[in-house]
Parts: structure tokens; C-alpha cells; sequence
């Protein structure tokens, strides 16, 4: 986001210089205009063109009446001329109110079609890379700082930009009007320009430092207005008394807030004091002269009235125009997060996959290799996973198991693609799993997680995800995954709606109909490999026996890969790896790990009884299962 910076003695981090100047910052604004809407700049060319005619309109007119009076003018022209200024204004007036709404409009709209494109970037991006903590939180700085609000940088850049260009364009008329007559009194306005942009930039500097912090806050504090409304946090919040813990967060943070924004309302309030003193002494001066010489006879009355309107209007202009500038390049400071995320997340290009690996690729059933494979989470300390070696056949069916964090669900999510190794080597039908490209190597895996996520849509989309779902294959899918009758139950069938976040009079699912909807999601998608990582880690160890066994049945000519840190997963897989601290500790079949007398075996004793009716031991007290 910004070069890296320093703390000073006091401990606080001194300034980093933006990566994006304001100029460049301009021209990619502008490049998402012309892409979007186009239109928006005509919009800034026309209210560059009003503003500048009201501002003289509104100078002229008034010296012009006043010296048509003092010349005694006939009173009809002096109406005609006085309606021709009405009429003048007022049209000025009604294009300027459209050019607003058209702007509002659109340039909300622009900021909307931004946040998609945000938001879009995230999905396409790989896993891994999102799941760093830096990533996600230049993630939410980005939305945070660019995107949450009308003010927020991407739609301030434009607002920003048309009211300098406006004021700017007009400022210079009236300057070549007053450098004309009173070059003096364009000085002494200059000077105290000058005085109040030096105190907006060191605003914008301590802001350029500080904001930072700010989001941090902002983050923070949306976690928990999300997760204390979050209904399945109603119960702990209530039964453990977690309210006391969110309002005492809660508060803290809002003090925290509260604290950045007097910190950044005094400043504001000292960089605006600064230019107020200095406009102060420059009007003071300014109007005290013209005054002086309209009494001394050296201007006419309508010389005077003209002078005294072009100063008035060059003074409003000139502290518009200052805060007009600073408001673009707090806009541009906004905009830097964004900048750095879209140019430096952007998924890489993959190379097509070469016609004999494609070949290769579409065998069936599947073969997975993994060859001395490691990974390592960024900013762990050590491996989650260390040297992994073993062939998952086509058609086998694979039991992980272990304890929890034996690096069971690290493996499948390195399997699927959603984490690259470290080192080492995936082979999918023999073909390098690094070269593939990402949505051919997702599309031969149908996951199972222990998180069940519906989306508020009906069952239909929900198992198809997709919006236009194969009737019959939802219907077999749900026969398979035994949601037959619980669906037929629902108001409206396939078609009742998942959730009450979009439709009020959305149903509800149990925990183990919702695991079962995501089987029945899995079995839709039809993908040559099936993956279970633990998804009955709810169920008691009877009811996640029973359901394994359903699993089991349903997996005939797939390639499955079953996790779990409890055995009902295990005697009917054909093989079994037990992972121990990110290793593979043992690999056979139940019957081969038994007669090991290993951890499986003393970990399948102590669970034993939850599966069968009877388990003795014999006299060295080794298992014996009946």
C-alpha cells in the first residue's frame, strides 16, 4: 500500500509516502469512467459550464442594474435587462440541479459497479492467497476507505474533481477581472490562499499516517456488530451471558473511535482556524480598500459594485477551490488500498493445459499422487504438514484420520487446489496438479465440509448452485442424500427458500438436514472425486456410523477421500492413513493397522465401544473385537 516507514522517538510511525500519485490515481479513475459510464464526463464538462456562467452572471448582473440606474436608463430596458438575468440564472440554476442528479446517480453507481469488481477479484483469487491475514485486511481498507460511502474515495475522487475543475475554471476568470483592476487586492487574496492550503496538507499529513488505524477500528467493530446479531449466537449469548463480552468490546472500541474522531475533528478544526484568520485579515483589508476608494471618488458606483462582487466571488471561489484540492487528494489517499489490492491480487494468467495431459487428465476414475509435499501457513512457525508421500488409487476409498490439527483438512484443501505446497508434488492422473488451471482442477472435486453453507436461495439452487438447476438431477440428488421426504414437507417443495436473510418467510434446517443438503450438493455436482472432510463431526458416533455407511454406498466408481478424527469412516475404506503432528505415522488396511498395535489401534479401542456391542481385551490387553 505505502513504502515502508519508521517510528520516530515517540514511538508513533512516521509518514509513508503513497505508491500511487494523484495524477496517476486521476487517470485510473478516469480509465473506470470511460469503461462504466461514460457519460459522467459530459456531466463534469457541463457543470464546469454553468458554474462559470452563474458566477459571472451573478457579478455582472448586479453592476450592470446599479449602473443603469446611476445613468438614469429607461425602465423598460432596465426590466428587459433585469428579466434577461432572472431568465439567465434561473436556466443556469435547472441545469446545474439536473447535472447534480445525474451525477449523484451515476456516480453511486460508478462506486457500486466498483465494489462488484472488488468483490469479484476476491472470488477469483486463490484461496491461499486470501487467507493471509495482510490480504484480508487490505481487503477490508480497501472497502473500508474506497468504497463503504458516498465520501469514501472512489466516489469523492469524482465529486472532488468536478468542483475543482468548476471552481477552478470560474476562479480564473475572476482573476483576470481583479489582476486587471486591483492587482494589489489578487496579492493579498493569493497570500492567504497560500496560508490556508499549508494548514489543509498538515491535515491531510497526520491523516495519511492515521488512517490506518482508523480501519483497523472500523473492522473490528463490524465483527462484532456481525456476530452479536448472528442467530446462532443467540443461545451462548444468552446461556454463558457473551452480551457482557460484546457490549465491554463494544465499548471499548467505541471509546477508540471516539478518540480518533476528536483527534481528527481537532485537527480539522485547527487546519480550517488557519485559513479562516488569514481570510479574515484578507477580507478585512480587501473591503476596507474598495471602500476607501469609492469614497475618494476613483471608482464609479458600478465600477465599485462590479469589484466588490468579482472580490466576494474571488475570495468564496478561492476557499472552495482550497478545499476542493484537498478534498481530491484525501480522496486519492482513500484510493490507495484499493489500488494496491486490484493491481497486486489480480489472479494469474494460467497456460492452457497441453492436449496429451488433457487426455491424461479425463481418465476416470482418478489417481492422486502426493510426493514429499509440505506446507507451511504463512506466518506459522512450523509445518502443518511435512513430507507427505502416498497414491490415492482410482476408485479407492481413503480414511484420513488423526486427532484434531493432525493436518487432516490442511491435506484435502492441498488435494483440491485451494493451497499449493510448500514442496513437494500433486499429481492428478499423473499430471503436475501446479499446472492446471484452477477451475479445471475445482471441477473434478465434490466437497463435503464439517460448515454447512446454505445460501438464501431455495433447495433447488441451493443443491444445483446454480440458478437454473436440473429438476431431475436435484430430485436424484436429494433421494440419494435422503432429503426426499423433509423437502416434499417444505411449503413449497424444491422451491421453498433457504434462510430468512432475503425472503421473510424462508425455512429453516436442522443441522443434520443441512448436512445432508450439502451431500446431496456434492452428488449433484458429479465430480469423479468425492471428499468428506469430517461432516458428521456434529452427529453422536452411532448416528455418524450410520451416515458414513450411507456414504459408503454411495460412492461406487469415485475416487473418495473420507476425514475424520473418529473411526466409523474406516472399515469399509481400503486403505487408512493415520496423520500424527503434520506426518504419516501409518497407512493399511483397518484390519492391517489393528494387527499393528499402533495409535490407530489404541485410538480404535478407545472408540470401539461406541460402534460395537461388545469389545474384550485379551491377557496382554490388547483389543479383541466380536
Amino acid at each position: 500500500m505505502y513504502s515502508e516507514g519508521s517510528k520516530n522517538g515517540d514511538g508513533v510511525m512516521a509518514r509513508k509516502k503513497p505508491q500511487y500519485s494523484l495524477v496517476n490515481n486521476l487517470r485510473w479513475y478516469f480509465r473506470q469512467v470511460q469503461r462504466y459510464f461514460p457519460g459522467l464526463k459530459w456531466d463534469i464538462l457541463g457543470t464546469v459550464v454553468v458554474t462559470a456562467l452563474t458566477g459571472v452572471i451573478g457579478v455582472i448582473a448586479p453592476a450592470w442594474l446599479v449602473g443603469l440606474l446611476a445613468s438614469r436608463a429607461h425602465f423598460s430596458y432596465f426590466v428587459e435587462v433585469a428579466l434577461g438575468m432572472a431568465v439567465a440564472l434561473a436556466a443556469a440554476g435547472a441545469a446545474s440541479t439536473f447535472l447534480k442528479f445525474y451525477a449523484d446517480a451515476w456516480g453511486s453507481n460508478l462506486r457500486a459497479k466498483l465494489a462488484v469488481a472488488l468483490h469479484q477479484l476476491t472470488y477469483q483469487m486463490p484461496y491461499q492467497q486470501l487467507q493471509t491475514p495482510h490480504v484480508q485486511e487490505q481487503f477490508h481498507q480497501s472497502f473500508s476507505n474506497a468504497l463503504s460511502w458516498t465520501l469514501a474515495g472512489a466516489e469523492a475522487i469524482f465529486r472532488s474533481i468536478k468542483a475543482l475543475l468548476a471552481d477552478g475554471v470560474t476562479l480564473l476568470i475572476f482573476t483576470i477581472t481583479l489582476s486587471a483592476f486591483t492587482p494589489w487586492l489578487f496579492v493579498l487574496v493569493l497570500v492567504a490562499a497560500v496560508i490556508g492550503y499549508w494548514g489543509l496538507q498538515s491535515y491531510r499529513q497526520w491523516y495519511e499516517t492515521n488512517k490506518a488505524n482508523w480501519a483497523t477500528q472500523r473492522r473490528q467493530t463490524s465483527y462484532l456488530s456481525r456476530t452479536a446479531y448472528a442467530l446462532e449466537n443467540g443461545k451462548d449469548m444468552r446461556l454463558y451471558h457473551v452480551g457482557d463480552w460484546y457490549q465491554s468490546h463494544y465499548e471499548a472500541l467505541l471509546q477508540v473511535r471516539m478518540h480518533w474522531q476528536r483527534a481528527d475533528s481537532t485537527r480539522t478544526a485547527v487546519a480550517e482556524l488557519i485559513g479562516d484568520v488569514a481570510g479574515f485579515v484578507r477580507d478585512g483589508a480587501a473591503y476596507t480598500m474598495l471602500v476607501l476608494a469609492a469614497a475618494a471618488q476613483t471608482l464609479s458606483i458600478a465600477q465599485f459594485t462590479l469589484l466588490f462582487g468579482v472580490t466576494n466571488q474571488f475570495v468564496t471561489l478561492t476557499n472552495s477551490l482550497l478545499m476542493d484540492w484537498h478534498q481530491l487528494q484525501k480522496a486519492s489517499l482513500d484510493l490507495q488500498e484499493l489500488r494496491a489490492f486490484t493491481d497486486h491480487q489480480t489472479p494469474a494468467p494460467t497456460q492452457p493445459l497441453a492436449a496429451a495431459d488433457a487426455s491424461q487428465l479425463a481418465k476416470r476414475p482418478v489417481t492422486i499422487q502426493f510426493e514429499h509435499v509440505s506446507y507451511l501457513y504463512p506466518e506459522a512457525e512450523k509445518p502443518t504438514l511435512r513430507d507427505v508421500s502416498f497414491t490415492l488409487a482410482g476408485g479407492e476409498r481413503l480414511a484420513l484420520v488423526g486427532v484434531n490439527g493432525a493436518g487432516k483438512s490442511t491435506l484435502s484443501k492441498l488435494m483440491m487446489g485451494l493451497l499449493d505446497p510448500t514442496s513437494g508434488t500433486i499429481r492428478i492422473n499423473g499430471v503436475d496438479a501446479a499446472q492446471l488451471p484452477p477451475q479445471t482442477r475445482y471441477a473434478l472435486f465434490a466437497p463435503v465440509f464439517q460448515e454447512s453453507t446454505l445460501i438464501a436461495a431455495d433447495v433447488a439452487q441451493n443443491v444445483a448452485m446454480t440458478a437454473e438447476p436440473d429438476a431431475q438431477r436435484v430430485q436424484a440428488a436429494l433421494k440419494q442424500a435422503d432429503l426426499t421426504q423433509t423437502v416434499a414437507g417444505l411449503k413449497q417443495g424444491v422451491h421453498t427458500q433457504l434462510t430468512r436473510n432475503l425472503h421473510d418467510d424462508g425455512a429453516d434446517l436442522s443441522g443434520g438436514q443441512a448436512q445432508k443438503l450439502m451431500l446431496a450438493r456434492a452428488l449433484y455436482k458429479d465430480a469423479p472425486v468425492l471428499i468428506l472432510d469430517e461432516p458428521t463431526a456434529a452427529l453422536d458416533a452411532i448416528a455418524e456410523s450410520a451416515v458414513y455407511q450411507m456414504y459408503a454406498t454411495l460412492t461406487a466408481g469415485k475416487t473418495s477421500l473420507f476425514i475424520s478424527h473418529r473411526l466409523a469412516s474406516t472399515r469399509f475404506c481400503d486403505q487408512i492413513i493415520f496423520l500424527a503432528d503434520g506426518r504419516i505415522v501409518e497407512q493399511g488396511t483397518h484390519e492391517e493397522l489393528l494387527s499393528a498395535h499402533g495409535l490407530y489401534a489404541e485410538m480404535y479401542a478407545i472408540q470401539s465401544k461406541y460402534y460395537q456391542k461388545e469389545v474384550k481385551q485379551d491377557g496382554s490387553g490388547q483389543v479383541v473385537l466380536d
